[in-house]
């Protein structure tokens, strides 16, 4: 066996770990700050088209669905101006007519609009943060109601004549 001869060392020698340590951490950081810009992106061109998760309106999630579709689930939703009936008395006389003829409706594509608007009309990072409280802790939008008293009064001129 033949030995290696040993040469006198020249002082402190540094251990490779010492430097290899940080740049693996710095890398590691740098790596992990990538791949979440990544995911983050990803998520942001996924729900481009759509309305964030967690919101809803009138009781309808409208989380993940395009503004067609989220105006199509509202108005089916919407009955109020169809079911609900108003009875006017007058001596012997009444007249039922429903909520939708005396002017009320449901702006429903206002709605989804109010509902896609929500978490998608800031600066990137607001709308980031915006989108985590809305899937952390949801929002309901307030449905986009109208009343015409112009039709109110036309059909109440109608039972006058």
């Amino acid at each position: 066996m033949r030995s290696v001869p040993r040469t006198p060392s020249s002082g402190f020698r540094l251990n490779p770990w010492l430097i290899r340590l940080p740049i693996l951490v710095i890398m590691a950081t740098v790596l992990t700050v990538i791949i979440l810009a990544i995911l983050l992106s990803a998520y942001q061109i996924a729900i481009a088209g759509s309305i964030v998760p967690g919101i809803s309106a009138y009781g309808v999630s409208l989380g993940g669905l395009t503004m067609q579709e989220a105006t199509q689930q509202l108005d089916a939703a919407f009955t109020y101006d169809d079911e609900t009936v108003f009875t006017f008395r007058h001596g012997e006389q009444f007249w039922q007519v429903t909520a939708g003829e005396l002017g009320v409706a449901f702006d429903a594509a206002a709605t989804a609009q109010a509902a896609f608007d929500a978490g998608h009309d800031g600066t990137p990072f607001a709308n980031l943060f915006q989108q985590a409280q809305i899937w952390t802790r949801g929002h309901s939008i307030t449905p986009m109601i109208t009343y015409d008293a112009t039709a109110a009064q036309a059909w109440l001129a109608g039972i006058v004549s």
